[in-house]
């Protein structure tokens, strides 16, 4: 009878997913790592506690370089088309292979015809008055956390703001807790809801801060085959609830186009400077 349950235990202990694995598949869907290139278009929405909306409009391209560049993982953009004081407001990350190496950004401002580069603890401040920092937008990195599996189990579901719709009651996910390797940091830890039916979908997260509140949470909706290539976020809504004000993105499927071969010289601070939106 103890071999039986050591082989029990065994088997208990091999039936545990990869959590690392599991969060490093987000990562590729996050990023479009299975593409050679990606733009989409959409509306940002910034509600505060009153429900006064600020609109604004843009467009993102991302290149990815991990298959035939030494040195370069992706390089990304985000540049904002409307309103007209923002045209042109510009965000450009080059990322790299080697882990260790922070990654560059630059910040256009074509008001004062200048860029600046951001430092790497200027990540927690918010982009552009949205809820977003700019980790949550495109800085994060695996190697970004520490990763531990909490349990699998169904999700409560989420009343989205921007339609009302209650999305994915009842899905089944693999709940993972996160914590910062840098610290002090903006959050003490998250807790992450991926998908177990869509692979490197995280559909629900709960940030936390020093006192143990949940201060932040942040809803993806996903869509996949047929209608697009590879699993793409459509809806974004990361609200802050300590402040009772949220920001919503909206990406149409129709607005998301992959592999259109994309010159790298597209992401370069020349290019950022020159290009009219």
């Amino acid at each position: 009878m103890a071999w039986l349950l050591v082989l029990c235990l065994a088997g208990a202990c091999w039936a545990q997913p990869d959590v690392n694995r599991l969060m490093r598949r987000w990562y590729v869907v996050k990023y479009t790592k299975e593409a050679r290139d990606y733009e989409s278009s959409g509306e940002v929405r910034m509600v505060d506690r009153r429900g006064f909306v600020r609109s604004r409009k843009w467009v993102r391209r991302r290149i990815l370089l991990w298959r035939s560049s030494p040195t370069f993982d992706y390089k990304d953009l985000i540049a904002f088309t409307y309103p007209e004081f923002a045209r042109g407001l510009s965000l450009l990350v080059w990322t790299y292979k080697d882990p260790r190496r922070e990654q560059d950004l630059w910040l256009w401002l074509p008001s004062l015809r200048k860029v600046r580069k951001i430092s790497q603890p200027e990540n927690d401040d918010t982009f552009v008055g949205s809820d977003f920092t700019y980790e949550e937008l495109n800085t994060r990195r695996f190697e970004s956390e520490t990763y531990r599996l909490l349990r699998q189990g169904p999700f409560e579901g989420y009343r989205c703001r921007y339609d009302g719709g209650l999305y994915y009651r009842g899905e089944p996910c693999f709940v993972v807790e996160a914590r910062p390797r840098r610290t002090p940091w903006y959050y003490t830890h998250r807790v992450v809801w991926l998908s177990q039916r869509m692979p490197g979908a995280n559909v629900f997260e709960r940030y936390y801060d020093q006192r143990g509140r949940n201060f932040k949470v942040l809803f993806r909706r996903f869509v996949g085959p047929p209608a697009l290539k590879y699993l793409s976020q459509v809806l974004l809504e990361n609200a802050t609830l300590t402040e009772r004000h949220h920001t919503e993105v909206i990406m149409p499927a129709k607005a998301i186009r992959y592999d259109q071969g994309l010159s790298e010289r597209l992401f370069s601070l020349r290019a950022l400077m020159r290009t009219k939106w």
